[in-house]
């Protein structure tokens, strides 16, 4: 979500407008600026993001999101792609509500049971978007 609103005019640029404005908390981590990092700075994309914004947008969610600690242990498998359960265990660690994607893998989980019957749930940004209206 956050490499289409990097790149793109639409629903995810829309949830970070709105996350900047304070109507939700955005959650990351190491693995996942660094995965963030890795992907908008792949020369592929200078047609779509000028390297200086793809810096910028780096460095306002490291500055602005909430930052949670757990790099994820990753001895519990959650989808079918290993790489994806990090997102997992940060949504669960952190004990947030919602985990917004558009990754396949994670959208097939659609809600997430946690310890103490709390629940995350797995969103499209559509889907989310809508929950926040």
């Amino acid at each position: 979500m956050l490499v289409s609103a990097a790149i793109t005019e639409g629903t995810p640029r829309e949830l970070v407008r709105l996350w900047h404005a304070g109507r939700f908390e955005l959650i990351i981590n190491g693995p996942l600026l660094r995965e963030l990092e890795a992907v908008l700075l792949r020369e592929k994309l200078r047609p779509y993001l000028a390297m200086d914004d793809a810096l910028g947008f780096m460095v306002m969610l490291h500055d602005l999101a909430q930052h949670d600690a757990h790099t994820g242990s990753r001895s519990v498998r959650y989808t079918e792609d290993p790489d994806d359960d990090y997102l997992v265990e940060l949504a669960i660690s952190f004990g947030a509500s919602y985990l917004v994607s558009g990754d396949r893998h994670l959208l097939a989980l659609d809600e997430i049971p946690v310890e103490g019957g709390r629940t995350v749930w797995v969103l499209t940004p559509r889907q989310f978007l809508d929950e926040l209206r």
